[in-house]
C-alpha cells in the first residue's frame, strides 16, 4: 500500500522519535501539533495512523503507531490498541512492538526518512500574498506599514505561507490564486522607512515550494471567506487551513546567502526489479507457524536486490533467530509500476496456493517455488 504525503508525515515524525537515544514516545496531541492537525487533542487522526499502522505490517516492519501514546502514559490508549488489533487482525503486545520499533534500523526505509520532515511550525502559521516566490533571487520579503494589522509582530521565527493574489487573472501566470511556498522567516523593522513605505522585512532562513500549489479558495477558505487575506497584510492562519496545507508535498529550495546549506537531493532510483528469496533451513523453520515441508519465502521489489538481500537478512529478528535467505529468482521491468504489478499477481498467487504468513513473506511447499520463480522472472504463470 502506497501513503499520502500527509501519511508519510506522520510516519517521518515517528521515526525521528524512535531514533532518539534510548527511543522516545510521543503523545496524540503532540503528534496533532508536529503534523498541525486542526484538532490538538488528535481526534481524527485515527483513519492517517492506521494507514501508516498496515503500511508497516504489510512490510514486515515493526509498528511505528505503537509509540503514540495516551498523555501521561506509554501506551496507546485503549481505544487506540483495540484498533490497531482490529486492523491487524491478531492482538499486539504494545511492549513488545515498542521495543522493536527502538531496536529497528529505520534508515533503510527510504520512505520514512527523518530527513524528507519539513521544519515548519504548522501549529503557528501565517499568510501573506507576494507577486512571486523566489527564494533563491532575494533572502528578504518586504512588507508595507501595518502588514500584520492587529497582529503582534513575531519575535521569534515563525513560518509564512506565500500565495499569488491579483484582482484579475494575471495573464503572465499559471499561479494565479496559488499557495506558492513555505518559509521559515524572522521579522526585521527597518530603522527608516524605505521610500516605498514598507517598514518590515522577512528575512527568509529555509523555503520550500509546493510540488502541486494547491488553489487558495480551497485551501485557505476561512480566511478567504472573512476577507482576511489581501495584498500586503499578514494573517495568522486557523487550525484548520494549517492541517489543509500541511497535507501538501513540499520540497526544499535554496536561499540566497542562506544560512543553512540545503543538501542536494537525488530521488530514490525506481524499484524495477522484483525478486524471490527463500529460506530453506528446514530446522529454523520448525521454530516458526510453516507446516512440516514447507519453507518460508518472501517476494517484494527494489531498486537494489543486492542491498535488498542484505537488509532482509541484516534484519534484527532474522539475525536473532538464525533465518537466512537466498536468492532464488528476479526480474527487471520498464518501469516501477510494472515491477509492482508482478509482484502483486506472485503475492495473490501465494496466498491462494499456500499459506500467508506475515507481509511479503510466504510458506509454499518446494515444488511450488518454480511457479511463482516463473512469475517474478518473466510476468507469467
Amino acid at each position: 500500500m502506497d501513503l499520502s504525503d500527509f501519511e508519510l508525515r506522520i510516519g517521518r515524525i515517528l521515526v525521528s522519535r524512535a531514533e532518539r537515544k534510548g527511543g522516545g514516545y510521543i503523545t496524540y496531541p503532540a503528534l496533532a501539533t508536529e503534523v498541525g492537525w486542526y484538532n490538538r487533542t488528535g481526534q481524527g487522526l485515527g483513519r492517517s495512523l492506521a494507514a501508516v499502522l498496515g503500511f508497516c505490517n504489510e512490510r514486515g516492519y515493526p509498528l511505528l503507531t505503537s509509540i503514540v501514546c495516551a498523555t501521561g502514559t506509554r501506551a496507546p490508549s485503549a481505544r487506540g490498541v483495540a484498533a490497531m488489533q482490529t486492523e491487524l487482525g491478531r492482538e499486539v503486545d504494545i511492549a513488545t512492538e515498542q521495543a522493536r520499533v527502538f531496536a529497528f534500523d529505520w534508515s533503510f526505509v527510504e520512505e520514512l526518512s527523518p530527513g524528507n520532515i519539513p521544519k515548519i511550525d504548522f501549529g503557528r502559521l501565517f499568510a501573506a500574498a507576494v507577486i512571486s516566490f523566489e527564494p533563491e533571487q532575494s533572502q528578504f520579503v518586504a512588507l508595507p506599514s501595518g502588514a500584520f494589522g492587529d497582529l503582534p509582530i513575531p519575535e521569534r521565527d515563525v513560518s509564512v505561507v506565500f500565495y499569488s493574489e491579483y484582482e484579475q487573472p494575471h495573464p503572465e501566470t499559471e499561479f494565479f490564486g496559488r499557495v506558492l511556498g513555505v518559509a521559515r522567516v524572522s521579522v526585521v523593522r527597518d530603522t527608516e522607512p524605505l521610500a516605498s513605505g514598507q517598514s518590515y522585512r522577512m528575512r527568509v532562513k529555509r523555503a520550500w515550494r509546493f510540488d502541486l500549489p494547491p488553489i487558495t479558495t480551497s485551501t485557505l477558505a476561512e480566511s478567504s471567506s472573512s476577507e482576511r487575506l489581501h495584498g500586503g497584510v499578514v494573517t495568522q492562519l486557523t487550525p484548520g487551513e494549517a492541517a489543509g496545507l500541511a497535507q501538501y508535498s513540499l520540497t526544499e529550495v535554496p536561499v540566497l546567502g542562506g544560512e543553512e546549506a540545503i543538501p542536494p537531493y537525488s530521488p530514490p532510483a525506481p524499484a524495477v526489479h522484483t525478486y524471490m528469496v527463500v529460506c530453506n533451513d528446514t530446522k529454523v523453520l520448525r521454530g516458526t507457524k510453516a507446516d512440516s515441508g514447507q519453507l518460508l519465502v518472501k517476494v517484494g521489489v527494489s531498486n537494489d536486490r543486492g542491498r535488498r538481500l542484505k537488509e532482509i537478512n541484516g534484519n534484527h529478528f532474522a539475525v536473532i533467530y538464525g533465518i537466512l535467505f537466498e536468492e532464488y529468482a528476479d526480474g527487471t521491468w520498464p518501469s516501477q509500476a510494472r515491477s509492482l504489478e508482478i509482484e502483486k499477481l506472485a503475492h495473490d498467487w501465494c496466498r491462494e496456493n499456500g499459506r500467508h504468513a506475515s507481509g511479503e513473506y510466504f510458506y509454499l511447499r518446494p515444488d511450488q517455488l518454480p511457479r511463482v520463480g516463473i512469475l517474478v522472472k518473466t510476468g507469467r504463470l
